[in-house]
């Protein structure tokens, strides 16, 4: 199952994920950026591929502060928050209860830069055709406003020059979530990740706290419509096959083609079904690092035995129902 050394030579494109993989809480994980180097001085295409409401040149300009440089360690950047902002800008948001929307409301970090070349208008809840679900952040507002003994979901971060409280669990928004639905409200989601590891600067730890794929999640549980861009869904792996055709010269039908990543949902399943949609060679490749690490119950980072590690990760599989074409520890380890 586990595959080291040279596994990456036999590709022409790598689709890269970056929380977990190229960056983790405390930045940058060992290793990555000699990877990415190497692959792209030997003419490999390596396209950072990543769920986030940021636009795509927002992205770069966050990880060259990291010092991932592009044409260096990189090529492209896709992100969620690039196609929806591209769906948004032409007025191409469908939901099956609102057919034509114009009016949105933010839930979350209120974060509008997807919108603001678009003709979508922001309105109160009472007069929206459906809710945008931004970062799932809370303002000191809202959390002076919740119980005392159900503050220990939250943790506090920094944000925009702003305190603004990540949170550990959906509990704080589902009042919202159920208003929405009362409304009959649909919700856009430009981030399906369902959660992310984040450095809690008050306490000097990290975290795994919710993203916008946990609220959508449970808004589609309460029977709530949800619009989601971004992986596992393959409308962020065709854009990808069209600019590497367009702008690379690529021929996807005969590229040997794999995505990277630490999650089994969002990363691994979205590849599998880019393969089979888009009739493409796509391996999908978990690393274990980020979430992947922590969804095998700490087995590998414990000092596990790779048999161990195989043994935990086939019943994450089995569990999941999502098996990756390879494993391989770290991408700073190639």
């Amino acid at each position: 199952m586990f595959y080291e050394d040279k596994t990456l030579e036999s590709y022409d494109v790598l689709l890269v994920d970056v929380y977990g993989v190229i960056k983790g809480a405390d930045g940058i994980i060992a290793g990555v950026e000699s990877t990415l180097k190497k692959l792209v001085q030997s003419g490999k295409i390596v396209v950072i591929l990543s769920n986030t409401t940021q636009k795509s040149g927002a992205a770069i300009a966050s990880y060259e502060r990291l010092g991932i440089k592009q044409n260096v360690h990189f090529h492209e950047v896709v992100t969620s928050g690039q196609v929806a902002y591209e769906l948004i800008t032409a007025g191409e948001i469908h939901f099956r209860s609102r057919p034509a929307p114009r009016k949105f409301m933010v839930l979350g970090t209120p974060r509008k830069e997807l919108f603001v070349d678009s003709s979508y208008v922001e309105s109160p809840i009472t007069e929206a055709d459906f809710f945008y679900i931004s970062t799932p952040q809370l303002s000191e507002d809202e959390v002076a406003r919740i119980p005392q003994n159900e503050r220990k979901e939250l943790f506090g971060s920094k944000l925009f020059a702003e305190n603004r409280y990540d949170s550990l669990s959906i509990a704080p928004f589902l009042p919202q979530l159920k208003r929405m639905h009362e409304l009959n409200l649909p919700a856009l989601n430009a981030n399906p990740d369902l959660i992310v590891l984040e450095s809690d600067r008050l306490t000097n730890s990290a975290r795994y706290v919710i993203r916008g794929g946990s609220i959508a999640q449970a808004y589609e549980q309460m029977g709530g419509e949800v619009l989601s861009i971004g992986k596992p869904h393959t409308l962020v792996f065709r854009y990808v096959l069209d600019l590497l055709a367009s702008r690379h010269g690529i021929d996807i039908k005969s590229a040997r083609m794999a995505t990277i990543g630490d999650t089994l949902g969002t990363d691994i399943l979205g590849a599998l079904q880019a393969s089979k949609e888009f009739h493409v060679s796509i391996d999908a490749i978990l690393t274990l690092t980020g979430v992947s690490a922590a969804s095998c119950n700490q087995a590998i980072i414990n000092g596990g035995s790779r048999c161990d590690v195989e043994e935990e990760l086939q019943r994450l599989f089995e569990r999941e129902g999502i098996t990756p074409d390879k494993v391989i520890a770290s991408l700073g380890f190639q």
